[in-house]
């Protein structure tokens, strides 16, 4: 009997009480193992094109389950509108995702009626920029 087992060890990248740049989160999250992000009191740097760049590399992520930003500051201005609305809209597999106290506006959390994979869904302390 021939039988073929295949082990699939999923990456989580974790930043905590850190700086780091979009490009170096990007390039970390955009493999195809990363089943979460989890930043916790962190702050993002770079451009507008790097903003848009990290949110991007969600459209159809294949593994990423888990998103969890508490505390997260992106400098120099900017919010996590495009990369929380790629999740929700087209990551196949994404379960979770936590907001908290991070730069974020309401409209980019309407793409939740597009997310059918999503089980858990938190958002304390957020100061939507549109409500």
């Amino acid at each position: 009997i021939n039988r073929t087992i295949i082990i699939i060890i999923m990456t989580v990248v974790e930043y905590s009480n850190q700086s780091c740049s979009l490009k170096e989160l990007t390039a970390r999250v955009d493999k195809e193992d990363v089943s979460a992000l989890r930043l916790t009191d962190v702050t993002l740097q770079g451009s507008e094109d790097d903003l848009y760049f990290f949110g991007m590399m969600f459209r159809g992520h294949s593994s990423i389950e888990e998103f969890y930003c508490k505390n997260v500051q992106i400098l120099p201005t900017g919010n996590l509108d495009n990369a929380v609305s790629c999740l929700l809209v087209s990551a196949f597999k994404i379960k979770t995702l936590h907001v908290e106290n991070t730069p974020i506006s309401a409209s980019a959390l309407m793409a939740v009626a597009y997310c059918p994979t999503l089980q858990n869904l938190s958002l304390p302390n957020n100061n939507h920029s549109d409500a």
